[in-house]
């Protein structure tokens, strides 16, 4: 900087963020989102993150779409991944492993005899017949 009296003076002063880094989601809650994944959709973490007050980058309330865009983003390992990773199994492989049809799978899933764990839009993860048995077969001897 020049004064008009012929002083000078150097200033440093930060580079202004591009808009994109300007917009972006904060990295606190992309770990919560993270953490989150665990035990819910990204409809669920929508409705979550909502009622905490928090916002997306652009300031807007969070969606199932802008979760789910910040989970592909971000790299996060996915709710999908997550249950299969924990030995859940898809449709197909249920109606296997329970040596019925597809279609008995989903009906008895929704008497709630046969155990789908939700992670997405009409979308389920199917619980091994064997880990249920054991669940139960725990319970009784722990009573």
């Amino acid at each position: 900087m020049r004064f008009r009296g012929g002083a000078t003076q150097s200033l440093t002063i930060p580079a202004p963020l591009d808009a994109w880094h300007r917009r972006q989601t904060s990295d606190s809650t992309v770990e919560e989102i993270d953490r989150l994944l665990d035990d819910h959709t990204c409809a669920e973490i929508a409705g979550i993150l909502n009622g905490k007050g928090l916002r997306t980058g652009t300031g807007m309330p969070f969606t199932n779409d802008t979760v789910d865009q910040l989970v592909h983003g971000r790299k996060l390992r996915g709710r999908k991944a997550r249950l299969r990773e924990r030995g859940y199994l898809t449709l197909p492989e249920a109606a296997v492993a329970f040596g019925i049809s597809t279609a008995e799978v989903c009906r008895r899933r929704m008497e709630g005899s046969i155990v789908g764990i939700h992670y997405g839009i009409n979308k389920y993860l199917y619980e091994p017949p064997l880990t249920r048995s054991c669940n139960n077969l725990a319970k009784s001897v722990a009573v």
